[in-house]
């Protein structure tokens, strides 16, 4: 080997071009006349189709720029927007707040006793605080508990003089109180449907028909506490408390029939109050003066004689410590519309909010500038513009947990969402006017040129003929001369590529080929296009590492090199492989590699890289390492032969100059292709996205290499714990298939993939069966309105903070009887073959991005599908003897009765597939790249996802980001429509799938507070209220908490089975904390509280969870089975815990050892 050598590896890869030189016109065969005139007659064609082409990209160009000032601009007015009402609504509490805490301070410090309590110069303070509020109403209601009663009662018929005082302090700071006396006797009694105020002055009191005692108003003022009866008569009330009578208000009532009214009876006020009182903490209300309706309201916008108000109600306690009471609740009613006026720019045009909240309450606002105005009730924004939308939830308008001085905020007593969209005015300013001109101007152009070109074209072709004859006769006489040139050229271009000065081509299969006649078709020899996969390689350090060394050293280490990539090749089945300047070139496409040509050469790539590193390691050279470079796409091909130049082969060679010593680069085609092929496990983002000149920002990917690893393998920079015999290992003898089924193969590696293949069916079986159920609520849906809207998948906003996605409460479709009498039998549905098999693929990529753990693995996750699929069942099974079947007196119940019934009893969640569905793929997903250790130690480690997700749920929030991001690409475009028909079910699923994995986060011990406390609101009855009101629940609530219980159990399923079974899970679990231990990956050796811990795992986790699924009754007999096994695994692991946690020591004791022999044997 020459110096030359040497100079060829410091080269650059040079530019496709410089390799195969550039042709020369007098060397290409001349085409026939014939052909040549054809080509000359068409030419005005295609300058048309050229021209018109040129001409739309350019309007395309310009359209796009206007929808990207478009989108800019929008989201500019949104951000302001959002901020501006986050700052007004965090500011109205802020003064509640401040205002509360006075008064708690005047009442102790003048040695007052709760709830028998005036405060000095309230009309002032409240007053000062509504103008600062902007608020319709302020005031404070006292707590008066039942044996208070009596007392509160003398006391208010011996202290209501403040009403007077209040009213002269009003008049001398010209305080208008000119409302009716209906709209202020009481707050917020004004409401759509019932115009008239609850008491009006003058209103007749007579006895009620049952017997019900009147108030007395002898003396202006109620002597008792009193309520309303059905016909609107003021009567005692004869509850037992406690009583939130009407006190302190400001303005102050013109009136004085309001005072000593229980606000806490009333129909509309109760639930909030009743919240408030519970918690103890702040409470948003329902919009007062708007009918709660499930249904989305559509049609013009309706002028409304009040825009909407909500009633804050703010706690008020005894004192500030932590043992204290509460003692009161100050409400205040604020118009909506305070809340997003004054928040754009006066010239901003614009924007549309639609307000949603969980009490099935939605309206919507105009804003433009600094005004807003009230649209009305419903969704009323463009429907044209659903892409754009932008949503927070409430827990963006008020800090997460809400905490302010006096009192946290109630995040789950009927919580609401903003949709910000533009209007149709807004994006109209951003639409130019040049489009129409410019293709005017195009259509008048082209056809002027058009005319030209006919006109000339006839004045020359006799001319043009002569010349080509006389050039046809002159070929005749040199075409072996001209053959003998082209065979010269392509000799020169294999010389290049095969390895210059010097290399062997003997790797290269190149054939040399004999340039057609000029009288032959030319159309027959036409290049073809195959899709493959491109790698790049070359030495990093080679010319710091070569300075001293003499040249048969350097001879030996790069003819080392060539020999180990070729016999890798053959090896992998790598049907091309090259030299191009300094680079090692591969290729690999469908012919060589079937459709997995992309994971074949990365195999190659990681063998390869393995191999380099054990070469210079034994040629003492560790400062040298092979970087690689990975491109996939379209390659021209020839005599079955890829040819190296062209877009993709230039992007491999970036991804080469890009990448790392020692390190697999690849770019986002080839891992697409990854991904598609079930490798999406190998994959790792690179952190930041790779500049390329000319090109711009890419995103990229680095290979994971210990997935390569071998047995012969030395790589001791890689984890040898991800070896193939770790994942065999994760699968135990008491997996989830039939011991039958598992195959007699010797060959582990092939009984894994048995294996594999077997739970990845199962999975698909069960999911099929729910996307049957969603198409057969599809079809039937279209059947019973065929003017259904045609499906779109728009696009909805991700936010930035997955916690921020999930939702409090969401929103179930409305049971509809007629579709359930009418519902097609699943079983009978037919899903297009596509679905099916992207399905397939699908659960093979979340398959494949499952790591090799000990428990979190994917048998793990497949034993969580399956034991979903059992409680769906159960939820959807009639109860024991088929009781609402057969109704009393035998009367037999209709199909939708007993729909209805299934839809009561399982809070709306059997009716609704979607969501059955989205319980199952979560199940399946909820641990994807899982690392084997806690949340706590990612945020020790300070872990970039850690920081990514800001603490809180590190691993399932990005269980969830991996999950859609591969269900988002376009390879499951057929599976995502068979899931959600449009932008609302879309986002409905994107809730209910974030919603269910972070609830898989049981060790969070704030979250874990926050869901204890939404169960006990959704499935109380509260003991303050009437008959009347004690049935009335939040279905949607009750489902929202039902569904985290039902994925919080099924994750947990194995302690609630047989104990068997609960063993098996739980040395799982102890193997896989033993070795985060020993990998230093953990502060304390699990054995040494494994016992205890487990013990209060059942009692603070298990066993609460499984009494609410018995007590909840939606399971029927199973519940009550769920809470049994429970209770008896906790008793047989408190009497034989402690031997079992001995024996599982002493097992993973010998599984180490046993390792570290293999390893010394090995050495």
């Amino acid at each position: 080997m020459s110096q030359s050598i040497v100079e060829f590896l410091d080269e650059e890869c040079p530019p496709m071009e410089d390799i195969f030189g550039t042709n020369d016109a007098t060397n290409q065969p001349r085409r026939p006349r014939k052909k040549l005139k054809q080509m000359l007659t068409s030419v005005p064609f295609f300058l048309l189709l050229g021209h018109l082409v040129l001409s739309g990209l350019t309007i395309t160009f310009i359209t796009q720029n206007d929808r990207i000032s478009f989108q800019s601009q929008f989201k500019s007015y949104a951000d302001q927007l959002l901020d501006s009402f986050r700052s007004k609504f965090l500011g109205d509490f802020l003064i509640l707040d401040a205002l509360s805490i006075e008064i708690s301070s005047q009442v102790a410090h003048g040695n007052m006793i709760w709830p028998m309590v005036t405060i000095p110069d309230f009309a002032e303070i409240a007053g000062n605080a509504r103008k600062q509020l902007k608020a319709e109403t302020l005031g404070l209601l006292p707590v008066v508990k039942g044996n208070q009663r009596e007392e509160w009662e003398q006391y208010v018929m011996q202290n209501h003089e403040w009403i007077r005082e209040a009213k002269l302090w009003e008049k001398s700071k010209e305080e208008s109180p000119a409302m009716e006396a209906a709209e202020q006797d009481i707050p917020g009694a004004r409401s759509e449907g019932n115009d008239r105020g609850l008491l009006e002055e003058g209103s007749h009191i007579s006895s009620s028909n049952n017997g019900s005692t009147p108030a007395n108003f002898s003396s202006g003022i109620s002597s008792k506490i009193f309520t309303l009866s059905k016909d609107g008569e003021a009567i005692v009330d004869e509850g037992s408390g406690p009583f939130t009578p009407i006190w302190l208000t400001s303005p102050a009532p013109p009136e004085t029939k309001s005072i000593n009214y229980n606000l806490l009876s009333h129909p509309t006020f109760w639930q909030a109050i009743d919240s408030a009182v519970d918690s103890r903490d702040a409470v948003l209300s329902m919009v007062l003066n708007i009918e709660s309706k499930h249904e989305v309201v559509t049609g013009t916008p309706t002028k409304y004689e009040y825009d909407p108000i909500s009633a804050i109600y703010y706690p008020v306690f005894d004192n500030n410590s932590e043992d204290r009471e509460l003692v009161g609740l100050l409400v205040s009613e604020i118009a909506w519309t305070h809340f997003f006026e004054d928040a754009l720019p006066k010239s901003a045009k614009g924007l549309v909010c639609v307000v949603e909240n969980a009490c099935g309450q939605t309206f919507s606002y105009k804003v433009d500038g600094g005004s807003a105005t009230f649209l009305g009730r419903g969704d009323l924004h463009d429907r044209s513009l659903d892409d754009m939308v932008i949503t927070k939830g409430i827990s963006f308008f008020v800090d997460v947990p809400g905490d302010f001085s006096a009192a946290p905020f109630d995040f789950e007593h009927c919580p609401f969402d903003i949709n910000v969209y533009p209007s149709t005015e807004l994006k109209e300013q951003h639409a130019s006017p040049l489009e129409l001109v410019f293709w005017s101007a195009v259509i008048i152009l082209a056809l002027v040129g058009f005319a030209v070109y006919q006109r000339k074209y006839k004045n020359t072709t006799d001319n043009q003929s002569i010349v080509i004859l006389q050039r046809d006769f002159e070929a005749d006489k040199g075409e072996a001369s001209l053959v003998e040139k082209a065979n010269s050229a392509m000799q020169s271009a294999l010389y290049k590529l095969s390895g210059r000065h010097g290399i062997s081509t003997s790797k290269f299969r190149a054939t040399t080929k004999k340039m057609p006649s000029q009288f032959e078709d030319m159309e027959q020899e036409e290049d073809s296009m195959s899709y493959a996969t491109v790698m790049f390689a070359e030495i990093a350090g080679f010319r710091r590492w070569s300075e001293g060394k003499g040249q048969e050293e350097k001879e030996e280490i790069i003819n080392s090199i060539v020999n180990i990539f070729g016999a890798t090749a053959d090896q992998h089945g790598i049907g091309q492989f090259e030299t191009v300047g300094h680079c090692f070139v591969a290729i690999s496409g469908k012919k060589e590699a079937g459709s997995e040509h992309a994971s074949a050469i990365v195999h190659f790539a990681a063998e390869s890289r393995t191999k380099m590193m054990e070469l210079f390691k034994k040629m003492s050279a560790p400062e040298l390492s092979m970087r690689f470079g990975l491109n996939s796409g379209y390659l021209q091909t020839e005599d079955q032969r890829y040819l190296v130049f062209g877009d993709t082969v230039e992007t491999g060679r970036h991804m080469l100059k890009k990448g790392k010593p020692n390190k697999i680069h690849v770019s986002v085609d080839t891992a697409e292709l990854l991904n598609l092929e079930g490798n999406s496990n190998w994959l790792s983002p690179r952190s930041h996205p790779v500049v390329i000149k000319g090109i711009g920002s890419m995103n990229s990917f680095w290979i994971k290499t210990k997935y390569f690893q071998s047995e012969n393998s030395m790589d001791v920079l890689d984890d040898m714990s991800t070896a193939t015999g770790s994942t065999i290992g994760t699968l135990g003898e008491e997996d989830l298939w039939d011991e039958t089924t598992r195959g007699n193969s010797t060959d582990p590696k092939q009984n894994f993939d048995g294996r594999l293949k077997k739970i990845v069916d199962r999975n698909v079986m069960m999911l099929l069966g729910y996307l049957k159920k969603i198409q057969a609520r599809r079809i039937t849906m279209q059947k019973l309105s065929p003017r259904i809207n045609k499906r779109t998948e728009a696009e909805i906003n991700v936010g930035e903070n997955m916690i921020e996605e999930a939702r409090e409460l969401v929103m179930l479709p409305n049971f509809d009887s007629n579709l359930a009498a009418n519902m097609v039998n699943s079983d009978l549905v037919v899903l297009p073959e596509k679905v099916e098999k992207e399905l397939r693929l699908y659960v093979w990529s979340i398959a494949s991005s499952y790591h090799a753990n000990e428990f979190h693995n994917f048998e793990h996750a497949t034993h969580v599908s399956v034991s979903m699929n059992k409680m769906l069942q159960k939820l959807s099974t009639t109860s024991a003897a088929d009781k609402t079947y057969i109704g009393f007196g035998g009367k037999r119940s209709t199909t939708a009765e007993l729909a209805a019934e299934l839809d009561n009893r399982s809070f709306g969640i059997a009716s609704d597939p979607l969501t059955e569905f989205t319980l199952m793929l979560s199940s399946l997903v909820h641990d994807v790249d899982h690392a084997g250790i806690s949340n706590y130690q990612l945020i020790k480690e300070e872990s970039p996802l850690a920081s990514l997700y800001k603490n809180k749920s590190v691993a399932e929030q990005n269980s969830v980001d991996i999950s859609w991001w591969l269900l988002m690409t376009p390879n499951f475009s057929s599976l995502r429509e068979a899931i959600y028909y449009d932008a609302s079910e879309k986002r409905r699923f994107r809730q209910l799938l974030v919603n269910c994995v972070v609830a898989t986060d049981i060790m969070d011990r704030d979250m874990k507070v926050h869901r204890d406390r939404r169960w006990a609101k959704a499935f109380k009855t509260s003991k303050t209220t009437t008959k009347l009101f004690e049935t009335i629940k939040s279905k949607d609530l009750q489902a929202t908490v039902m569904i985290e219980h039902m994925i919080q159990a099924a994750d947990a399923a194995h302690t609630m089975q047989n104990f068997r079974t609960y063993l098996k899970w739980n040395e799982r679990q102890f193997e896989e904390m033993n070795k985060a231990f020993h990998d230093g990956r953990e502060d304390m050796d699990p054995a040494g509280n494994w016992y205890k811990c487990e013990l209060a795992f059942f009692d603070k986790v298990v066993i609460p969870l499984a009494r609410r699924l018995r007590d909840c009754g939606a399971f029927g007999e199973a519940g009550g089975e769920y809470y049994r096994n429970a209770k008896e695994n906790r008793d047989i692991w408190q009497s034989k815990g402690k031997g079992i946690v001995k024996r599982m020591v002493k097992s993973y004791a010998q599984k180490v050892a046993a390792a570290q022999e293999d390893t010394i044997v090995f050495s």
